[in-house]
């Protein structure tokens, strides 16, 4: 109806939809953060890591890519954002999909069917809804016993959806500020954080030697990867519903940049 000047998160099932209306453009790109799960490990079954790995071995990554976002969206090397420049490791393994290994950690853990619930605000994220009920279907696939919960304010008391931006970049941006001492995880759904994990990250945002801090960053995401307080799925695809006359440009933080060197009108 020509009302609205900026619309945000358009599905990419509409990116066409879009940009076929006369006086209408989309702008996409991948973005500074990454839609993620966070387990409680003080929860029950979660308390065993070996259910916590299995669970995220089971979910196929590259398969909600495809079919949600029309493989727009990128499965992570790690927890760590391309932005990261020198400090961004091209080589550490993209999250595991394996299916026969998690069957395995479940049968060795102390894991005995109880239900766990995957906690979610209806349609808070891109695809989130969706993405839920899809890895839900995928743990049953292990034999764990989960079910999609909505509700008005997430508690973490189980499993949580969540998304991880990249505050600056740099590995203290992105893995320790948002996972690290002080952070919501530490004090909601990882409160048993190993002393390795704060160690390590402290020295890492104290240090300016380069080649330390990359041993430290990579050490930082393998404890990570190893503990398993949560999930990682995917780098979004985001797009942006622009009318025509308008010249701005999204920043891969999501940062709604106004100002004058980033906004015009030109009509």
């Amino acid at each position: 109806t020509g009302e609205v000047d900026i619309i945000t998160q358009l599905p990419p099932d509409q990116i066409e939809t879009v940009k076929s209306q006369t006086g209408l453009k989309v702008i996409s790109k991948n973005i500074a953060n990454m839609h993620a799960l966070r387990f409680n490990t003080t929860f029950g079954p979660l308390k065993d890591k070996r259910v916590r790995q299995a669970l995220s071995l089971a979910i196929d990554r590259q398969l909600l890519a495809d079919t949600l976002w029309g493989g727009r969206a990128i499965v992570p090397n790690g927890h760590q954002y391309p932005e990261f420049g020198d400090m961004y490791f091209a080589d550490y393994p993209k999250e595991e999909y394996d299916l026969e290994k998690a069957k395995q950690l479940i049968a060795e853990s102390d894991y005995n069917g109880e239900l766990i619930n995957y906690e979610l605000r209806n349609g808070y994220y891109t695809f989130g809804n969706e993405a839920a009920e899809a890895i839900v279907d995928m743990w049953k696939e292990i034999g764990v016993n989960a079910q999609v919960k909505f509700v008005e304010k997430q508690t973490n008391t189980e499993i949580s959806n969540w998304s991880n931006s990249m505050r600056f970049p740099d590995p203290v941006g992105g893995l320790w500020l948002l996972w690290g001492e002080g952070s919501s995880p530490s004090v909601e759904n990882w409160t048993d954080m190993p002393q390795e994990f704060i160690d390590t990250g402290r020295r890492l945002a104290s240090i300016t030697d380069v080649e330390e801090r990359k041993t430290l960053a990579r050490k930082l995401m393998d404890i990570w990867k190893e503990e398993a307080p949560g999930a990682l799925l995917y780098y979004p695809f985001e797009s942006w519903g622009v009318r025509e006359g308008l010249e701005w440009e999204p920043y891969s933080s999501q940062t709604m940049d106004f100002r004058a060197d980033n906004f015009k009108v030109v009509e």
